[in-house]
């Protein structure tokens, strides 16, 4: 049994590949086993076997249970775990961390969790679906990662490291400087904006969301949202809308649409910016399908930004000769 870890491991036996949470030195039995993990074949084991431990596999054990909001885990160790960050999977969950602290992988709070008043447009339902409880609202804003879903957790789960060769940093309505985005700016005095448009390149189960706003306001986490797509306010009060459209961010989300800019002639302002946000949808990672989807291991793509507006000539400095 040497090389085995007493506090939990990776082992296999052929083609199996099995977890354990305590091996008892004395005896060698292993205790708190899962057969066949990672897709591997739960088979039987003759006399005189080889038993070797898996080192590539990094995992530990959840000492607490965890909610489908949980930012904190709490495991039985952490050395072979990255301590700037990284992402773990529990049962069929991946979970993102920005930092270990003791044994404890901890991520950044949504300030605006569980907000029952703001109707957020990134995860409207279609119609007639139930308004079930949004896993991804409040708590942790890495849980659920690669389009899975954030569930609960008992204690003693297992917890896997997963090296993932792209980052999932998405989250709708957050401001955290742990979240992913790109923002491109454009400034022109005087300027009316009139529509914006993208060139994107997509994989399975990706997708990208936009949000302009102009003049550096409202806040990119602000409840006040206009769907250019819908034409409406599907976030805030359309009658602050109508006095100051400035005061709300615009939601697109097809790049070639006509995503014009507001009910009228455009936005006036000096200043437009666009922030992109890339995000895994549902099965771009799955562990239970029998052909394992690869969209988790690329990403999306913006390959160029167009933005129509008009503006007077502006002159900003002139010199008569003497």
């Amino acid at each position: 049994i040497s090389g085995l870890d007493e506090d939990g491991g990776i082992l296999r036996i052929n083609d199996e590949i099995i977890a354990y949470e305590e091996l008892d030195t004395g005896t060698g039995r292993l205790s708190g086993v899962r057969r066949g993990i990672h897709g591997s074949p739960a088979d039987y084991h003759s006399f005189y076997e080889l038993v070797g431990p898996v080192e590539a596999i990094h995992m530990a054990v959840l000492e607490n249970a965890i909610t489908s909001t949980s930012a904190e885990i709490q495991m039985n160790k952490s050395d072979l775990f990255p301590k700037d960050g990284g992402y773990v999977m529990i049962d069929d969950e991946i979970i993102g961390y920005t930092e270990v602290q003791g044994t404890t992988l901890v991520m950044p709070t949504d300030l605006n969790a569980n907000s029952e008043e703001v109707d957020n447009p990134f995860l409207r339902r279609k119609p007639g679906e139930e308004d079930e409880e949004d896993s991804d609202a409040g708590g942790g804003i890495f849980r659920g990662r690669f389009g899975t879903a954030a569930t609960e957790h008992p204690a003693n789960s297992i917890v896997y490291f997963f090296p993932a060769r792209h980052p999932d940093r998405y989250r709708e309505r957050s401001v955290d400087p742990e979240t992913s985005a790109i923002i491109v700016t454009k400034r022109v005095d005087g300027a009316i904006w009139k529509r914006i448009s993208w060139d994107e390149k997509l994989i399975e189960y990706t997708d990208i969301k936009v949000l302009a706003r102009f003049d550096g306001t409202p806040a990119w986490d602000s409840d006040n949202i206009y769907s250019v797509d819908e034409q409406m306010v599907v976030s805030g009060n359309a009658e602050d809308f109508q006095k100051n459209p400035k005061s709300f961010l615009f939601l697109v989300e097809s790049p070639h649409a006509e995503n014009r800019l507001g009910p009228k002639l455009g936005i006036q302002a000096d200043r437009i910016e666009l922030r992109f946000g890339f995000q895994f949808l549902e099965g771009a990672f799955s562990n239970v399908d029998e052909e394992r989807p690869d969209s988790w291991k690329d990403t999306p793509w913006v390959k160029s930004v167009r933005v129509e507006y008009v503006a007077p000539v502006t002159v900003h400095y002139t010199e008569s000769p003497k």
